[in-house]
């Protein structure tokens, strides 16, 4: 809501399910400056609900086959195929705002396809890490296999991925026919520049 705000939205009333944890925020909402309106008991707001229902069947749609996944979806793997369906969805104009999309609307600047869209999630990458002059270790590699989550909104096109580790205790799972380790998330490192993704 604060970040909404100091972008420039104004919200003065909100449309919520009747559910006593939403209502709890009131006060909160109202010191901001927007009204929560709930609906009647045992409705839901329908603009949302229609949202969720289209998200849920993209979502389906994406995660069904071995097109898009060619491997058994990890749960932070499929939390990220909502968020980047969801992010997908943003950037395209609505019939509401036909000439900008909702992202563009709120980021303030037109979408970079080529930095925003580099690639989709769940795409098998090589992540290259950048490394100062004092590295010298010939037996660290520089180049590991990983998975693309989405994009981190940031100008620079950054990633957030998910890279093969090999530990001997963890389970392996097969991605593109390689056998790879079970894989743990780098992406505070991708934040701090400190790798770069080829895909």
């Amino acid at each position: 809501m604060y970040d909404a705000q100091s972008r420039g939205f104004k919200i003065p009333t909100m449309s919520v399910d009747p559910q006593s944890a939403i209502l709890k925020c009131k006060i909160a909402m109202a010191s901001v400056g927007c009204i929560l309106e709930p609906v009647a008991a045992g409705e839901h707001v329908g603009t949302a609900e229609r949202a969720i229902q289209t998200i849920e069947e993209r979502v389906r749609g994406a995660a069904c086959g071995d097109e898009l996944f060619p491997y058994k979806l990890d749960t932070l793997v499929a939390v990220h195929l909502v968020l980047w369906i969801t992010q997908c969805r943003n950037s395209a104009p609505t019939t509401s705002s036909p000439n900008v999309s909702p992202r563009e609307q709120y980021l303030g600047r037109v979408i970079d396809y080529k930095a925003d869209m580099r690639t989709r999630c769940g795409a098998y990458c090589h992540v290259t890490e950048t490394v100062g002059a004092d590295y010298n270790s010939v037996l660290v590699p520089r180049v590991v296999d990983a998975i693309a989550l989405m994009s981190t909104g940031s100008m620079t096109g950054a990633l957030e991925i998910l890279e093969f580790t090999h530990r001997q205790n963890d389970r392996a799972c097969q991605v593109h026919g390689a056998a790879h380790e079970r894989a743990h998330y780098r992406a505070d490192e991708l934040a701090s520049g400190r790798v770069e993704v080829q895909v």
